[in-house]
Order: C-alpha cells, then sequence, then structure tokens
C-alpha cells in the first residue's frame, strides 16, 4: 500500500507531587522562592499511561484478570465440548 502511514499514539497522565526540593513549603525556611517550584510547592510532571497503571498496580490486575478469564474459556469449551 503505497502512502500509508502509521500513527503511533501516546497518552500520558499528568502527576503533581510536593517539590522535593522545598518539601512543598514554596521556599526554604521562609526565605526566597523555591527555584525548582517557582514558590508552588509542587512538580508536575507528565509519564506515559502505562506507567502511571504500573504504580497503580492495575496493569497486575490487568494481567490476572485476563488469565481468569482465559481458564474460564478453557473450561468452558471443555465443558461445552463433553468434558476436559
Amino acid at each position: 500500500m503505497a502512502g500509508t502511514t502509521t500513527t503511533k499514539v501516546k497518552f500520558y497522565v499528568t502527576t503533581l507531587q510536593d517539590c522535593t526540593d522545598c518539601g512543598g513549603q514554596g521556599s526554604a525556611y521562609a526565605g526566597p522562592p523555591c527555584p525548582t517550584c517557582r514558590g508552588t510547592g509542587t512538580i508536575e510532571d507528565a509519564v506515559e499511561l502505562v506507567t502511571a497503571l504500573q504504580a497503580l498496580g492495575i496493569l497486575t490486575r490487568l494481567e490476572q484478570v485476563e488469565r481468569t478469564a482465559g481458564r474460564a474459556a478453557y473450561y468452558a469449551d471443555g465443558a461445552a465440548n463433553g468434558g476436559i
């Protein structure tokens, strides 16, 4: 197929955490604003959706569900065909 292009799609999740340099205070010891978070006390970052799902434990659970569904289909097929 001439002229066919493939588009790669990625999804990202924004993470928000307390600034690691100022501990979420926005400044150190009531001094000038923290240069890392610019005084907001938080750091935003974008991570791929897969990374976020792994961190939440959702991918592991999905894998467990897929294995269970596969076993259920195997036994259902066996039962429908006169036993395993």
